[in-house]
């Protein structure tokens, strides 16, 4: 297997890499966020693109919502006939303790 363009070799390094390029476009500063608490969830699709596109909206719903970064500690991507899914479990920080762009 080759490396995809994030130049991890697996899909679980794709989807980290893409949750941590999101984070830097959130804040001015990513690595200021540490962890202080821990979520999971679960995401699953009949494709692999809208897979990601369901993993990168609930990063979002996160912030929005519940006023939490997630930062990827544990990703696992399953595949099944049919369905695609992910559990992630997330340590996270609340979003007033990182500087957010101007």
């Amino acid at each position: 297997m080759g490396q995809w363009a994030s130049g991890s070799p697996t899909l679980e390094g794709l989807f980290s890499a893409g949750a941590r390029a999101l984070l830097a476009i959130m804040l001015q500063n990513p690595e200021s966020v540490r962890p202080s608490i821990t979520i999971e969830f679960s995401c699953e699709a009949d494709e692999l693109d809208l897979l990601y596109f369901d993993f990168l909206s609930e990063i979002i719903y996160y912030k929005d919502t519940d006023k939490l970064l997630l930062v990827p500690d544990r990703l696992v991507i399953t595949s099944s006939p049919g369905t695609i899914g992910c559990t992630i479990t997330r340590s996270t920080n609340p979003t007033g303790k990182a500087t957010m762009p101007q």
